[in-house]
C-alpha cells in the first residue's frame, strides 16, 4: 500500500546460493563461517566489488554497477529484492513509494546545457518572425503575442551560456505563465517530452536563481528544472542585474547532487 512494484524478469539463469556464497568468500565480501538464507545470498550480487563474470570485459566483470543500482533505489526510499528458481530463472522486484515527486516537462537546450520546463507552466512554443520582435523603452526586448507584448527572457544571458542564437528569430521562444503574467523564455532547441523523479539541488546550485531542482537526462547528463514563477517574476523586470556569482551555473562536478540514474520514466 502506498508503493509501486516493478517486476523485471532478468532473462538469465537461476542464481545458485551456494555458488554466490563461495564467490563472495573468494572475493573477501563474506567472512568464512557466515551463514545466509537463499534470499540473503541472492543479495550478495549488490555488494561492492562483487561480480559473477568469469572474464573481465568493458561491460562486465569489473565489480561495479549493481551496488550503484541498489544505492540509488534506496536513495529514493525504495527496496530491491530477488526471486530465483532453478529451471525458471530470476526476477528482480523494485518497490518505490508513490510519494516520489514526479514531474512532466519539456526538455530544452541552450548551448550544451539542458533545462526542463514544467509542462503545466507552458502556454505555447513558437519560432518568431523578425517583425514579431519589438524593443520598448520600459520593457526592452518584447514579443508580440496575441495582442500583448511579452518580455523576452534570454536564459543564456542569465546563466552565462554560450549560444549561437543572437536574435530571438533564430531561437525558440517558450511562452510560460505564472498567475496572470506571461514571459517568453528564449532557448536554442526544444528536444521533447520528459518525465523524471525530481531531485533536490546541490549546495552550489541553491544560489542560482530560477532553478528549482534537477534530474538525470537520458544521456546521463544533468538536466536543470526551471523555476517558472521566479523566472516570470524576474522577466517582468528585465533591468534586474544578474551577478556572476549568483547566476553562473557551477562547472565543478562535485557541486552536483548524487542522483539516481535509474529514476527516469520514458
Amino acid at each position: 500500500r502506498g508503493s509501486i512494484f516493478i517486476h523485471m524478469p532478468a532473462g538469465c539463469k537461476a542464481l545458485h546460493p551456494e555458488k554466490l556464497i563461495e564467490l563472495a568468500r573468494e572475493k573477501g565480501v563474506l567472512e568464512e563461517g557466515t551463514k545466509l538464507t537463499d534470499e540473503e545470498a541472492y543479495m550478495l550480487i549488490f555488494a561492492p566489488g562483487f561480480s559473477t563474470a568469469k572474464v573481465v570485459t568493458d561491460v562486465s566483470g569489473r565489480g561495479v554497477g549493481m551496488d550503484v543500482v541498489k544505492r540509488n533505489i534506496e536513495s529514493m526510499r525504495g527496496r530491491v529484492s530477488i526471486q530465483s528458481e532453478i529451471g525458471k530463472g530470476s526476477t528482480f522486484t523494485i518497490q518505490l513509494p508513490l510519494t516520489l515527486a514526479i514531474m512532466d516537462g519539456i526538455e530544452t537546450a541552450i548551448g550544451d546545457e539542458r533545462f526542463i520546463v514544467p509542462s503545466l507552466s507552458i502556454v505555447e512554443f513558437l519560432k518568431p518572425a523578425p517583425d514579431m520582435i519589438m524593443h520598448t523603452l520600459d520593457r526592452g526586448e518584447t514579443l508580440q503575442f496575441r495582442g500583448m507584448f511579452l518580455p523576452i527572457f534570454r536564459l543564456a544571458d542569465l546563466y552565462q551560456i554560450e549560444t549561437t542564437a543572437q536574435h530571438p528569430s533564430e531561437a525558440i521562444l517558450v511562452i510560460v505563465e505564472s498567475g496572470d503574467d506571461l514571459v517568453a523564455l528564449m532557448v536554442d532547441e526544444v528536444l521533447g517530452k520528459f518525465s523524471a523523479v525530481i531531485k533536490s539541488l546541490g549546495s552550489a546550485f541553491r544560489e542560482v536563481e530560477g532553478i528549482s531542482g534537477c534530474a538525470i537526462m537520458p544521456n546521463g547528463s544533468i538536466g536543470l528544472i526551471l523555476d517558472v514563477p521566479t523566472l516570470v517574476s524576474l522577466g517582468q523586470n528585465l533591468s534586474h542585474t544578474f551577478s556572476k556569482k549568483r547566476a553562473r551555473l557551477p562547472s565543478n562536478p562535485a557541486a552536483l547532487p548524487d542522483l539516481p540514474r535509474g529514476a527516469m520514466l520514458h
